[in-house]
């Protein structure tokens, strides 16, 4: 097996740590506007999702999900990103 270096994800208004991720996932708007996320399975099935406050930070409990790549699209009234992280 081998190790995956734990880092935080810093895209245009949001940072999205640890990735990779086991127990939880924490994700912290850093615009100064409210946005909608949707953790998805790579084949687009929606996991979660919710929205976060200018400046909010989330935590996710993400002990139900199994192990592999998920993305994470990240929206508010400017723009789309989506951002791919794993589950170990």
């Amino acid at each position: 097996m081998f190790e995956v270096e734990e880092q935080a994800l810093k895209v245009q208004g949001i940072e999205v740590y640890p990735n990779p991720f086991t127990e939880k996932l924490f994700l912290e708007n850093q615009a100064a506007y409210p946005a909608h996320f949707v953790l998805m399975t790579a084949k687009g099935k929606k996991l979660m999702l919710g929205r976060l406050q200018a400046f909010e930070k989330k935590e996710l409990i993400t002990t139900h999900i199994k192990a592999g790549v998920y993305l994470l699209e990240y929206r508010t009234e400017k723009y789309t990103k989506t951002i791919k992280v794993l589950c170990q």
